[in-house]
């Protein structure tokens, strides 16, 4: 249970900085997105700014709620409980949740407990005597040290966005990597160069809208975040579609076959221009002369192919017709 919360907090970290720079859709809902926040420990409130901020219905630190005071589009001011004053907190990074009534949570990490700066030097101390007047008098005493300086204000603390990286140890980090997708596999795909894991707790969307792995073709364009593995791969949290994903068409290709080979046969289309069309299971055959496969073809045969353009340029032949 534990592990499945943890995956879905650093999804949700992540995934808003994936979404940093994405422009919603005519239509959607802006996501919101925190910019800063800031601990006042004097009144044990915790500032929260950004935009797109919808109703606040919870504010966490560290697995604690926080009790909204005030809130509008772009700024929540939120109190620490009596129970868990914001001065009480150990030194170091929290997680900072923010839930809405219409929109995905806000996360990000919060660090807490930073010493301020050393306070000013003291002044110097006052001048010593002048010494009694007549033969060379002895150096008078040193002057007394200056009074110890004020210790430093406690500066505001601010939300720190790990972009790259977080790493719990150095094998296993949280990254985002973005490229095109080169390969699917059952639950995997390749992308940057990197293979991906995907699984149960894997958010899949694009925009507003959630998808599976079947969704995915390869040639989208997406940004992963996820935690890296021993063996180099990454298990992804969140992968989002920043383009649209690559449609699958039929065309139509007529001309006179060039070249036949065991899985593909090349055909001359217009001056110049030749076209290869693989062959697959689904392929069927027909035509004068009644032919079965590909191996009944010949060079100079006139055909028309209704053929499957894949995402990745390919054209895969639906039916073949021998004239």
């Amino acid at each position: 249970m534990k592990r499945a919360r943890l995956f879905r907090v650093l999804a949700l970290l992540l995934g808003v900085a994936v979404l940093v720079h994405s422009e919603p859709a005519s239509g959607a809902v802006a996501l919101p997105l925190i910019s800063a926040a800031g601990v006042d420990y004097n009144a044990n409130t915790l500032t929260i700014t950004g935009s797109n901020f919808g109703a606040p219905t919870r504010v966490q630190v560290g697995g604690v709620s926080l009790t909204v005071q005030t809130a509008t589009t772009s700024t929540i001011v939120a109190k620490f409980p009596a129970s868990n004053l914001a001065s009480s907190y150990m030194p170091g990074s929290y997680f900072l949740e923010v839930d809405f009534t219409k929109t995905l949570p806000a996360i990000f990490t919060l660090s807490v407990g930073t010493a301020g700066p050393a306070g000013p030097l003291g002044p110097a101390g006052p001048q010593g005597a002048q010494g009694p007047a007549g033969p060379q008098g002895a150096s008078g005493p040193a002057g007394p040290v200056g009074a110890q300086g004020s210790p430093g204000a406690s500066p505001d603390q601010f939300v720190t966005l790990q972009l790259v990286a977080m790493c719990a140890n150095p094998v296993i980090c949280t990254v985002n990597l973005s490229g095109q997708i080169s390969a699917i596999g059952i639950s995997t795909f390749t992308a940057g160069g990197r293979v991906v894991s995907v699984d149960s707790h894997t958010i899949l969307r694009q925009g507003m809208t959630l998808l599976t792995l079947d969704d995915l073709k390869v040639g989208a364009l997406v940004t992963v975040s996820g935690q890296t593995q021993p063996d180099g791969s990454v298990q992804g949290l969140i992968v989002e579609i920043t383009d649209p994903i690559p449609q699958e068409v039929t065309v139509l290709v007529q001309g006179a076959v060039s070249a036949v080979g065991t899985d593909a046969v090349f055909i001359v289309v217009g001056a110049a221009s030749v076209k290869r069309v693989e062959i697959d299971t689904n392929t069927t055959f027909s035509g004068a002369g009644n032919p079965a496969s590909v191996a009944d073809l010949a060079v100079g045969d006139s055909i028309s192919v209704v053929a499957t353009l894949r995402a990745d340029g390919r054209l895969v032949a639906t039916s073949i017709i021998r004239f």
